[in-house]
């Protein structure tokens, strides 16, 4: 959870500067949803675009509407992508490949639930091997 919070405050905080940048009214009120709805998995970030590019499409036109929603978009994934995997290693003791295999493969084998549960899953499974390893050990 701590993760999750630093990981929405600093995709707030980008957020609030790119669209400051933009014109936007009420890019601070924008950025707090954006907060807000960062902690809902996927389609929190779907409901964040839509007030801003819609209040951008109002007052600019539809050029500037694109270039926010695009900006929004790659903002999101450039701290999710790059800086997300960062603070997981450091909060969780997991390595970025660890992170990386662990998103590719559970979201393999069980698609988007197995995304969404690929670290814990992974943590949980290198804690067990652990165990059974130093048992093992002992014995």
């Amino acid at each position: 959870m701590n993760v999750t919070v630093k990981i929405a405050g600093i995709n707030a905080l980008v957020n609030l500067a790119f669209l400051l940048a933009m014109g936007v009214d009420a890019a601070f009120l924008w950025a707090f949803v954006y907060f807000l709805l960062d902690f809902i998995p996927t389609l929190g970030f779907s409901i964040a675009l839509i007030p801003p590019t819609f209040i951008t499409l109002l007052m600019y036109g539809w050029q500037r509407a694109l270039l926010v929603a695009c900006g929004l978009i790659l903002t999101n994934l450039i701290v999710a992508n790059l800086v997300m995997p960062i603070f997981a290693k450091h909060a969780m003791n997991i390595s970025f490949l660890e992170i990386t295999v662990s998103l590719v493969g559970w979201g393999y084998l069980l698609g988007l639930p197995g995304a969404v549960i690929a670290i814990p899953m992974t943590l949980g499974l290198k804690e067990f091997f652990v165990m059974n390893r130093e048992k093992a050990q002992l014995d």
